[in-house]
């Protein structure tokens, strides 16, 4: 695992030491305090072909939700190929 530095000890962390942020989030992204009741977050390893993708943030940006469609764009984007 890769070392942390003082600042990243307490960040949430994947068995890989990536960052991931546990906070509960509002619909608008925004984070809540920790025991909050927030949304269902887009899961990290969202796996859409590349048009449902597309779909599925365009959606979410019509509802206003721009954090949320980001989201779903990273998702592609860290599950594409390398």
């Amino acid at each position: 695992m890769p070392q942390q530095s003082p600042e990243d000890a307490g960040r949430d962390r994947d068995d890989d030491g990536r960052a991931r942020n546990a906070r509960p989030r509002d619909r608008f992204g925004r984070p809540l305090p920790f025991g909050s009741s927030g949304i269902p977050r887009i899961p990290d390893d969202l796996d859409l072909p590349p048009a449902e993708t597309l779909d599925y943030a365009q959606r979410l940006l019509d509802e206003g939700l721009a954090f949320n469609a980001h989201e779903v764009l990273e998702a592609a984007w860290k599950n594409g190929p390398f």
